[in-house]
């Protein structure tokens, strides 16, 4: 492992922490934070062949704005069914003004069991432990990224690894075998340009 991929992984184990900690404690300036570790990152690994040391960071920076949008799309699908819930209220209440005996007796228990769903905000609880759950998984693939970064190992290999690695690197992503395990230059023959190394089989 070279000295840039080494300062990338210390970069990408910063960012799975950092999203860890904005996931459960505080979201102030992760966003942002984790986008500058992305463009340090990419700074650092300047030439074509060390692409492969974008994928930790990008990992992390996937995993953040993913949680993020699974938020966002919770908070639309509840915002939407509350409106439904309040549209019911309504044509409840306007119906209970048209009638009355048995008819608005019915009405009114169907208003007190709309009224206290909506109060009580069901659909917004079942979906905050949804994502308590979301958030409790991405935890775990921040723990499994940042143990092989720390090993030294190859982070492509990772569960995080095989699905951003097609993203940055494209569809015909790197080979493990072709690239140098000591230099991590890519090796189009047999042996690596740049240190002599024998490719693995």
């Amino acid at each position: 492992m070279n000295k840039v991929q080494r300062n990338v992984n210390l970069l990408a184990i910063l960012a799975y922490v950092l999203v860890a900690v904005a996931l459960v404690i505080s979201e102030a300036f992760a966003a942002a934070i984790l986008v500058a570790l992305l463009i340090i990152t990419i700074i650092l690994v300047k030439d074509q062949e060390n692409n492969k040391s974008v994928v930790p960071v990008a990992g992390a920076v996937t995993l953040y704005f993913g949680a993020r949008l699974v938020a966002v799309v919770f908070d639309i699908i509840v915002t939407v069914i509350r409106k439904f819930q309040e549209w019911r209220i309504e044509g409840l209440q306007e119906k209970l003004k048209d009638y009355t005996g048995d008819k608005a007796v019915k009405y009114a228990e169907k208003l007190a069991d709309v009224t206290e769903a909506y109060n009580e905000n069901t659909v917004g609880e079942v979906f905050d432990v949804i994502f308590f759950i979301v958030v409790l998984g991405i935890i775990a693939l921040c723990v499994l990224s940042i143990l092989p970064l720390l090993a030294g190992k190859d982070f492509n290999k990772t569960i995080v690894g095989k699905i951003v690695a097609p993203v940055v690197m494209g569809k015909e992503a790197v080979k493990a075998q072709d690239i140098c395990p000591n230099c991590g230059k890519t090796i189009k023959g047999e042996f690596c340009a740049n240190c002599g190394t024998k490719r693995v089989q």
